[in-house]
């Protein structure tokens, strides 16, 4: 049996669910970060039943994947200039910092007949990318509104993916001051504040939210159900919608710490090991090529011991459970694990 990501799409639909109706009452809109299901058609259908109508992936081949969907598609990573073609034919919003591409997409779309909408991303402190300074995105601003075929319609942050850099009221609250700051020097109206990502859902979900922000970019909240402020669990929402099974390929007891002279194992790691004794273990057939260890068994009495790039360690010591090779072991997993299980052919995918 073939390594198989589970996903359960009733889960993602009723935290979907607990989402929007959180942000309504705020009148923010989601827009649904594709990235980790590679965009999957099955599964923004199942999203946009939810009452999502906006999706933003960080690669054009992942929006490729939709371009047939009635839904708003915002490339959420700055683009590249070699892709101008396919960033204008796929999305309809792309996030820019530099003058100089946002030129070229105007170029492109002039060939393609459209208008292309664009928001300015701006850094407010975690200092990945975004203008820095308030001078310079009004002075990319004032040339943008020139362009022909691009129409600028607000500005977006992005916040804790680089520096760690938490939203609170100060930082969104400055990124709301630079969409009106650009409102007033361009004398127009721009409707799209888009204040980070899943961690600025806190906020709305503590009934604190920033004034002036109309759009967050939700990916881990809604397909894990996790407060990723605090990296906890959200009580009442589902955690389990991503479960992996693998087959069992060996059970063997064995002392719980190498023996021998050691050095760096596989994919350059240096692990450490605590010296419990001689333990039962199960090694199934998947491995850090496909999935990260961001995972916990379903059977909580056993637990990960480690692995290689073909094989996941178990220890099943103290299950209750009669393992027997052949059978499948299966665990629930969070984003980094199922991000590399959706992009592995080795892992079968399997809706429920």
């Amino acid at each position: 049996m073939k390594p198989t990501l589970k996903i359960n799409l009733n889960k993602i639909y009723d935290n979907a669910r607990i989402v929007k109706d959180t942000l309504d009452k705020y009148n923010v809109d989601i827009t649904s970060v594709t990235k980790l299901h590679c965009c999957n058609p099955v599964i923004v259908d199942t999203l946009m039943q939810a009452g999502i109508k906006k999706f933003g992936d960080s690669r054009i081949d992942n929006l490729k994947n939709i371009k047939d969907i009635d839904a708003e598609k915002w490339l959420i990573r700055l683009p590249s200039i070699s892709e101008a073609e396919e960033v204008v034919k796929y999305s309809d919003i792309s996030l820019n910092s530099e003058y100089d591409t946002v030129n070229v997409l105007n170029e492109e779309a002039k060939i393609q007949n459209k208008v292309h909408d664009i928001l300015l991303m701006f850094d407010v402190g975690d200092l990945r990318e975004g203008y820095f300074d308030k001078k310079d995105i009004v002075d990319s601003a004032k040339r943008i509104k020139n362009l022909t075929n691009i129409r600028l319609r607000g500005v977006a942050t992005n916040l804790t993916c680089y520096g760690g850099v938490l939203p609170d009221e100060n930082n969104l609250t400055n990124l709301v001051k630079v969409n009106e700051l650009l409102e007033a020097e361009l004398n127009t109206n721009l409707d799209i504040v888009s204040g980070g990502n899943s961690t600025s859902y806190t906020m709305f979900r503590e009934d604190s939210p920033v004034k002036g922000v109309t759009n967050i970019r939700i990916g881990d909240t809604i397909l894990f159900g996790r407060d990723c402020t605090y990296r906890s669990h959200i009580k009442g929402m589902n955690k389990d919608a991503f479960i992996i099974k693998a087959e069992i390929i060996e059970i063997k007891e064995k002392p719980s710490i190498p023996i021998g002279r050691r050095g760096f194992s596989a994919l350059n790691s240096k692990p450490e090991f605590i010296d419990e004794g001689i333990r039962k273990r199960a090694i199934l057939s998947v491995g850090k090529q496909d999935i990260d260890m961001d995972m916990f068994p379903l059977d909580n009495a056993t637990k990960i011991l480690g692995g290689s790039s073909d094989h996941l360690i178990i220890d099943i010591t103290d299950s209750k459970k009669d393992y027997k090779i052949g059978d499948t072991f299966e665990l629930y997993m969070y984003y980094t694990a199922t991000l590399r299980a959706f992009t592995s052919k080795y892992v079968v995918k399997e809706f429920i």
